[in-house]
């Protein structure tokens, strides 16, 4: 008997991935294989879309902490030099007036990069979940996985 070869959308720990499986010798299409190029162009951009997004999500991550971090710093800074402020010293109070309007403007860009990062998970999950409901436990036909992906054209998500 010969097993005959299908592709398998899955979702496993968060990360999505087409490969094959086998199945025995039942037909395909008793199986319910896709050989709809539509369904597995849709899949296969979906499935990108995860990847793109998914990188990019990370990425605003790393910034979103990075400025947090310099914010925690000019906020220790500040609070370092208002012990040492001579209150008699001009240059003292306006170098002092210079570092909090410093902290301040990071504060105000913390916002700005927590939306930021929430619009990039919002964004992720949201192709994650488009999907996980259109092709998570989909099988397709090698051949016309192959063939759609020759000349795969995805939106940009």
């Amino acid at each position: 008997m010969r097993a005959n070869r299908i592709w398998l959308v899955t979702l496993i720990t968060g990360t999505i991935g087409i490969g094959t499986g086998l199945l025995g010798s039942a037909p395909a299409h008793a199986q319910g294989v896709t050989t709809a190029p539509p369904a597995v162009a849709q899949c296969l951009c979906a499935q990108r879309d995860v990847s793109i997004l998914g990188r990019e999500m990370r990425q605003s991550k790393r910034h979103n902490e990075q400025v947090h971090r310099d914010l925690a710093a000019l906020t220790r800074e500040v609070e370092d030099a208002r012990a040492r402020v001579n209150t008699d010293n001009r240059s003292d109070i306006e170098a002092f007036r210079a570092l909090l309007q410093r902290r301040d403007e990071a504060a105000g860009g913390t916002a700005q990069e927590d939306a930021r990062y929430a619009d990039a998970v919002a964004r992720y999950n949201a192709a994650v979940e488009r999907n996980n409901a259109a092709c998570v436990g989909r099988l397709f036909a090698p051949e016309e996985v192959e063939a759609v992906k020759a000349n795969l054209v995805c939106p940009r998500p």
